[in-house]
């Protein structure tokens, strides 16, 4: 939930995020929506990961999935 409120994305685009879609574009951290989740062609996007996120350690907890996990997992 703290990440739907944070990031204005709808539950199901979140639900199935992968390891690949959290990232750095330009210095900034973003979560990719890709068009399999998304609504509408219209709702394919990279949201910025909010500062509250971040300090809530939400970075820290993909990286330690990351290092424990398939590339591929969700």
């Amino acid at each position: 939930p703290l990440l739907a409120v944070f990031s204005g994305a709808r539950i199901n685009e979140l639900a199935g995020l992968k390891l690949t879609e959290v990232y750095q574009s330009s210095g900034v951290w973003v979560m990719r929506i890709p068009m399999e989740r998304a609504k509408n062609k219209d709702s394919v996007r990279e949201i910025p990961v909010h500062s509250t996120l971040k300090s809530l350690g939400f970075l820290e907890y993909v990286e330690s999935v990351r290092t424990t996990a398939p590339a591929s997992a969700r």
